[in-house]
């Protein structure tokens, strides 16, 4: 699985900000370069409102389609959850061990924070295995949250590139210039849909434009 731009097929990516940020959407420009591609997707996004991407709401399906995934050099999928669904975290669990065994995919999981917390045992283990693992089955992981201080450390700590937008808790800064190195007055001074990438490629972190990534 090749992309057209930098992110390849093992990179983890993570893109933070406050509501309106532009995180979403930056996210979207680098799920649009990979050819197999399933997002998750609890907010219902408009963005993934367009015919490019096949939107599924039934988990049976999700399973079947994902079943004969093996055989497709392309797809790109969009599971919505049911905002009713008493089972979202048993889903989650079962999704992320069908895209270990799939393999070489991009998973995109809008809101992280929503499946995990920062205890020890806050992180569900198909996702450890994804984030400590997946590299060998070439799959690439995209992440987006509001909340970075609600993260699991491991989800940080496995990140090729955090992009980071404007944030307004103290405690979600804190969190991202602790673990990133990323100057905290940096962060608040941002502009809408400006974004410090901080990146293990990269020696110094940089602001870029939501076009520019």
């Amino acid at each position: 699985m090749k992309t057209i731009n930098k992110y390849n097929e093992t990179s983890v990516i993570i893109a933070l900000g406050r509501r309106g940020s532009g995180k979403s959407y930056l996210l979207k420009k680098i799920a649009d370069t990979y050819p197999r591609v399933l997002v998750l997707d609890v907010m219902h996004d408009k963005l993934y409102d367009d015919d490019e991407y096949y939107k599924i709401y039934d988990f049976q399906t999700l399973k079947d389609l994902m079943l004969i995934s093996g055989y497709k050099k392309e797809f790109k999928y969009v599971y919505r959850f049911s905002e009713n669904s008493a089972n979202i975290d048993e889903e989650f669990e079962q999704i992320c061990r069908m895209v270990y065994f799939r393999q070489n995919m991009l998973l995109v999981i809008e809101e992280i924070q929503t499946f995990t917390n920062t205890n020890v045992d806050g992180l569900p283990y198909a996702l450890k295995d994804l984030l400590l693992k997946g590299r060998h089955k070439k799959i690439a992981l995209g992440f987006t949250t509001q909340r970075p201080a609600l993260l699991n450390k491991t989800i940080i700590s496995q990140n090729d590139y955090v992009f980071c937008g404007n944030l307004q808790a103290k405690s979600d800064i804190d969190y991202i210039a602790f673990h990133t190195g990323i100057n905290k007055d940096d962060i608040q001074n941002l502009n809408e849909r400006e974004f410090i990438i901080s990146s293990i490629y990269e020696k110094n972190s940089k602001i870029i434009k939501n076009d520019n990534i």
